[in-house]
């Protein structure tokens, strides 16, 4: 793993590295790649130096990541690979292409659950301060392609796992729990019913 530039509020986990691992399993390559509250990018990097797509997308709705995200881009992405650093939030961006690989490491913390943090920062990257899981379920769905794959790893919480369920609208969505996390899988049911099973 890199020695990626990171702000002093928030550094990312192992949650991050187990994501990349679930993806690069069940993946060989992708054309178009997003990274959705892509934070510092390691997520979105890391994919994209194995996968290499002709594109990856950034997309980060707070202004203080985007240094992270420059420094990160140019010191770590292989420069073939053609990069779009987005900072907009879920509700207020516009997808203007369809993706055949999404991730998401999402805020881990519902509003009012989890020990808050003094760091206002903080608490925007633990918890869904800005947006909510049904605007972000809309974009995924809006942007991924037809034949394409969403990720996500969330903490193990049935709560979480209601509110993507209840806002999954023409997805699809397949579970795996493991070690206290659940990664899954979305996916358009009629062009990828036989692929999955873990």
């Amino acid at each position: 793993m890199n020695d990626y530039f990171q702000p002093a509020f928030y550094k990312f986990n192992q949650d991050s590295t187990r994501l990349i691992d679930f993806v690069l399993e069940r993946n060989k390559s992708a054309a178009d790649i997003l990274d959705m509250g892509s934070g510092s990018g390691i997520i979105g990097i890391e994919l994209a130096n194995v996968l290499k797509p002709k594109s990856l997308h950034l997309l980060e709705g707070q202004y203080v990541w985007r240094e992270f995200l420059e420094k990160n881009t140019e010191l770590f992405l292989k420069k073939e690979i053609e990069v779009e650093i987005i900072m907009e939030t879920f509700g207020n961006w516009n997808p203007r292409k369809k993706f055949d690989l999404i991730v998401c490491n999402p805020p881990y913390f519902l509003p009012g659950h989890g020990e808050p943090s003094s760091n206002q920062l903080r608490n925007n990257s633990r918890s869904f301060m800005i947006d909510d899981w049904s605007v972000l379920m809309s974009k995924i769905n809006m942007s991924l392609h037809e034949s394409g794959k969403a990720y996500f790893v969330i903490k193990d919480d049935p709560r979480i796992l209601k509110e993507i369920e209840s806002n999954l609208d023409k997805l699809d969505i397949v579970k795996l729990k493991k070690d206290g996390l659940q990664f899954l899988e979305l996916f358009r049911l009629n062009e990828n019913r036989d692929q999955h099973c873990f």
